[in-house]
């Protein structure tokens, strides 16, 4: 592990740039003023793709970041949790109907098939992907933490406080589990965080724990995002593509995240060198805000815990 003073210290080693955006780029409702200028900085000269557990497709991504400042039009490409999980719902054709957690919404007249950032979208007239009572789904599907629900009528969702409590074992969440497990239905999990940190560092809980749950119970989980293999090579493929007309020799990538279990670990199975931005996902498990080599032991220790080594160590995306 190598502690980096600015990003600018390994640009030139690089031929493509893997980013991941939650805690990295932004909080969810304002960009980190330092990363804002280090990604514009680096998108005008470099091959950059975003990677995130988002589960929106990834045509959400581009005009989010630029609703934040971001010169997001320059980028390669975007792979998303979502996207990858439409694209293998699509292509098996057998998946038609499912039963569904997804996030709060307030909005009753809510038709995520009009919503074209959703993984509803998308699918032919004679296919369109259904949500149905447990008893008649193909397979579980779960994008959120804060709705079950299992009929298209938004009346007859069940909202479920997971989200804020983080309690799994609420009776609505066990029994949606159990009658899954009971009807041997596989679980597609778009987003497999299990955490992030809101407002003023307020925890929300994440539906990646539901999944493993799941898991636990002995259920069949199929994962989209950061760590899966497939994402990152998904974006691998970006790149070649977008790269393949300036050059022959093998591309030199990087991958940049705040999240051990998610992003550093994903690119080490990838092959992928990486950067852990430590003022991100585990700032609270550092104790203190770490921001000098002295602190190493801690981050030793941090990453034995999750059984990675990322190649850099930057406090913070910033030149």
């Amino acid at each position: 592990m190598q502690w980096l003073d600015g990003f600018n210290e390994i640009v030139a080693k690089y031929d493509v740039f893997i980013l991941d955006q939650y805690g990295v780029l932004h909080n969810g409702n304002e960009p980190f003023d330092t990363a804002l200028r280090c990604f514009n900085r680096l998108v005008g000269d470099k091959a950059v793709v975003i990677l995130s557990n988002t589960s929106r497709r990834a045509v959400s991504v581009v005009p989010k970041l630029a609703r934040f400042g971001f010169d997001s039009q320059k980028l390669i490409g975007c792979v998303t949790g979502g996207e990858e999980a439409w694209r293998f719902i699509q292509s098996n054709k057998h998946l038609q109907k499912c039963s569904l957690i997804t996030h709060r919404f307030s909005d009753e007249t809510y038709d995520k098939r009009q919503d074209s950032e959703s993984i509803f979208y998308g699918f032919p007239s004679t296919r369109q992907l259904e949500i149905v009572p447990i008893s008649e789904a193909d397979f579980l599907l779960v994008e959120g933490s804060g709705t079950i629900m299992v009929s298209p009528d938004v009346s007859k969702k069940i909202e479920i406080d997971f989200t804020d409590t983080g309690n799994l074992y609420c009776n609505e969440v066990l029994s949606y589990l159990k009658q899954g497990k009971e009807a041997n239905l596989m679980l597609l999990c778009t987003n497999p965080d299990l955490v992030s940190f809101g407002a003023e560092g307020k925890v929300n809980y994440m539906g990646g724990q539901i999944a493993k749950l799941y898991e636990e119970m002995g259920g069949k989980v199929l994962y989209f995002g950061k760590p899966e293999k497939a994402s990152f090579e998904s974006c691998v493929q970006l790149a070649k593509k977008s790269l393949s007309n300036t050059t022959s020799k093998p591309l030199r990538i990087v991958h940049v995240g705040d999240s051990l279990y998610h992003d550093i670990m994903g690119a080490q199975k990838s092959g992928i060198d990486s950067v852990f931005i430590t003022s991100g996902i585990h700032r609270k498990e550092l104790a203190q805000h770490v921001n000098n080599s002295s602190n190493m032991s801690q981050l030793e220790w941090l990453c034995r815990k999750y059984g990675v080594t990322p190649t850099y160590i930057l406090n913070q995306f910033s030149w």
